[in-house]
């Protein structure tokens, strides 16, 4: 019963009738871009800080459920390659891109 209830609560938090208000623990891509909340791990967070950065944001949201990502080894890996994939596509068509400016907003901010 109470597994019933998880998968109900989770239905209607993230189901297709679900609609975002921007507060805080709203969505992971909002707490971790907007709020500065660690979602995942210090790395995870600023890979996908960099990756919105560089104009990534769909490609995440296309490639995992970041409400129930996979495991924590996992998740930094794809995602490092997901943020080269996107840092290379930029330098190729003449961006200027430093890695370390790409999260130039929020150096120097931790995650709470």
């Amino acid at each position: 019963m109470a597994e019933e209830q998880e998968q109900l609560n989770l239905i209607l938090r993230v189901g297709a009738n679900y609609m975002a208000n921007g507060k805080q623990g709203d969505h992971p891509l909002k707490d971790i871009v907007h709020w500065k909340i660690r979602r995942f791990s210090e790395k995870a967070d600023m890979l996908v800080l960099e990756i919105v950065n560089l104009g990534g944001e769909a490609e995440l949201e296309r490639t995992f459920d970041l409400f129930k990502p996979p495991p924590i080894e996992e998740f930094e890996h794809t995602l490092q390659s997901i943020r080269d994939r996107l840092y290379r596509g930029a330098k190729e068509r003449g961006w200027e891109v430093d890695l370390n400016c790409t999260a130039t907003p929020h150096v120097g901010v931790r995650f709470i």
